[in-house]
């Protein structure tokens, strides 16, 4: 069963396929957001018992990183697209491994992967998908940074890869390499081996950083090391901590020798990484052993690393800010608590209080209840620290809407221009009312689009219906939008083309956006042509037109490559993609 099928069921997406055919349907999944509406139920367990005819998802980014959070908010609306405020938000993910939701619409990104939040209200749902990635490498360590070897020796060289906030990355892959392999090689695993006298720059990179260790190669001592010593034998450590090991070389008499190299290493530096000189510095909880090796014998200590007392609340935010609620109605708060550098902390208690629970109440998990007209701050406080929003209750509108006036009911306008339309609500009576929030829409917006204050830009030739609503009534407009006269005549030279991603690798079933400029000889726009689309194995990714210069290219679960083409006449341009 697909995502699209767990979030608005089977029966639905069989209904949605035969209206828009199978790519259209499949579409669906990968765009921002998909709201699910009709008979059947959703995920969200209740049946169609209120006004609600939509569920709409509020803005939210394409892609989080691991241990990232965002909180999304979302309305349910009438058949009108006004807000139902009795409405209960019930939220959820597609995959918990992926991201998880809370019920106020906290998503968690918990590992790597593509995943499906689902807000749902009375039988009707709306889809966001994310994008979850693993935080990015920003900066490499190479430990230890200097070694000196014998000939013939060798020493391992540990490399630790950081996110931009300097927390170790653990699984990430690096390439080791020698600036001189003729006097020091290096293995995969970062063991270096003397080859003769010299110097050599041994480097590892993980992710495009980098960071080098320098390897001197001397010819051996007369007296060799016997036997390694470190002290202290044991540490304990909180993260943060640092601690100064000391190793004493020793012959087989156990006469101490000095001036011999230490190649200090941690069995687990994302616990404690030590220094070229044995400072060891405490990363996270855990063991690690910390060896010194000198002539291949080796000393060894045990650092045991403990967890600080937890990162203390230094600010707390409340989303949305500010808010007008309907008497009566109720309206869910979300509150963010943050350290001092700005990172979130998550399973921190929050307590809600309002200043005025004669006008606006709020229960312990931020739903706020307007009670009587007025405003008041509704406060969040987490361990000593607030945040606010203010909230201002409203009564509800006494005189309901009638009829709905459009003027001017007919214009005709050339294609690229703009006319503005006027609305006028009225009750029963005939009476103007005031202040009513009007919603304008095209029924043809390829011809004519018009915008939230009314007017209407003059798109392509034809005709379309301008609807201006209030409270479920409407009024219209006939708008005749007329050609301008063609433009001279040009030579096509080139088709240049842009694609929404910024290099076209596409994972099995996403979409890619392709838009095409006609150019003449000298690099001239010239007006789009008829334009042919093509694909050369449509199984694994195929094109279809969205508009006069634009095609949606769709991959499939077939990976592969595959050349997109795009023509008018005898000018063509390909785009090589590849679907894994």
């Amino acid at each position: 069963m697909s995502a699209l099928e767990r979030i608005c069921g089977p029966v639905r997406v069989r209904r949605m396929r035969r209206v828009v055919g199978r790519v259209a349907a499949l579409a669906l999944v990968g765009a921002a957001v998909v709201s699910c509406s009709g008979g059947e139920s959703t995920t969200d367990p209740l049946q169609p018992t209120g006004r609600t005819a939509n569920v709409v998802i509020n803005s939210a980014p394409g892609s989080l990183v691991v241990g990232g959070t965002v909180a999304l908010s979302a309305v349910a609306q009438d058949a009108s697209g006004n807000i139902v405020p009795e409405a209960t938000i019930h939220w959820s993910s597609s995959d918990d491994a992926i991201a998880t939701v809370s019920s106020v619409g906290v998503v968690t990104a918990k590992a790597p992967g593509s995943v499906q939040i689902a807000a749902s209200a009375e039988g009707h749902s709306a889809l966001v998908t994310l994008a979850v990635t693993n935080v990015p490498v920003a900066s490499v360590t190479v430990a230890p940074n200097s070694v000196s070897l014998a000939l013939g020796g060798t020493a391992t060289l540990t490399a630790i890869a950081y996110d931009q906030n300097g927390n170790a990355l653990t699984g990430r892959p690096v390439t080791w390499a020698s600036s001189a392999p003729s006097v020091a090689t290096v293995d995969g695993n970062g063991v270096v081996t003397s080859v003769a006298q010299g110097s050599a720059t041994v480097t590892a990179t993980s992710e495009g950083k980098t960071a080098s260790a320098a390897i001197t190669v001397t010819a051996p001592p007369a007296i060799p090391v016997a036997s390694v010593a470190v002290a202290p034998t044991s540490s304990s450590l909180t993260v943060g901590g640092t601690t100064t090991l000391t190793a004493i070389t020793y012959d087989a008499n156990g006469n101490t020798l000095t001036g011999r190299g230490i190649v200090w290493a941690s069995s687990a530096p994302a616990v404690a990484a030590v220094s070229t000189s044995g400072v060891v510095t405490a990363k996270s909880a855990g063991t690690a052993t910390i060896t010194a090796t000198s002539e291949g014998k080796t000393g060894s200590a045990t650092i045991n690393v403990t967890t600080p007392a937890p990162v203390p609340v230094s600010s707390v935010t409340v989303a949305p800010p500010s808010s007008t609620v309907v008497t009566g109605s109720t309206v869910t708060l979300t509150a963010v608590t943050y350290d001092a550098q700005g990172h979130t902390l998550s399973g921190r208690q929050i307590v809600w209080a309002s200043t005025a629970n004669g006008v606006a109440t709020v229960n312990g998990s931020g739903t706020v209840t307007a009670v009587a007209p007025g405003t008041a701050t509704i406060t969040a406080t987490s361990e000593g620290k607030t945040g606010s929003a203010s909230i201002t209750v409203t009564a509800p509108a006494p005189v309901p809407v009638a009829t709905v006036d459009v003027s001017p009911t007919t214009a005709t306008i050339d294609v690229g221009t703009t006319t503005t339309l006027s609305a006028t609500t009225k009750d029963s009576r005939g009476n103007i009312l005031t202040g009513r929030v009007v919603d304008w829409s095209s029924s043809n917006q390829s011809v004519a689009t018009v915008s939230s204050s009314g007017v209407v830009t003059a798109v392509a030739a034809g005709t379309a219906t301008i609807t201006a609503s209030s409270e479920g009534q409407n009024g219209t407009a006939a708008i005749t939008v007329k050609a301008p006269p063609p433009p001279p005549a040009a030579h096509l030279d080139s088709l240049a083309v842009t694609t929404s991603l910024p290099i076209p690798l596409m994972r099995t079933g996403t979409t890619m956006t392709v838009t095409v400029t006609a150019l003449d000889a000298s690099g001239n726009v010239l007006p789009t042509p008829a334009l042919t689309w093509s694909s050369t194995a449509s199984s694994v990714a195929s094109v279809a037109s969205t508009g006069a210069n634009t095609a949606l290219v769709t991959a499939h679960k077939k990976t592969g490559t595959v050349t997109i083409t795009v023509s008018s006449g005898r000018v063509h341009t390909d785009i090589v993609v590849v679907v894994f």
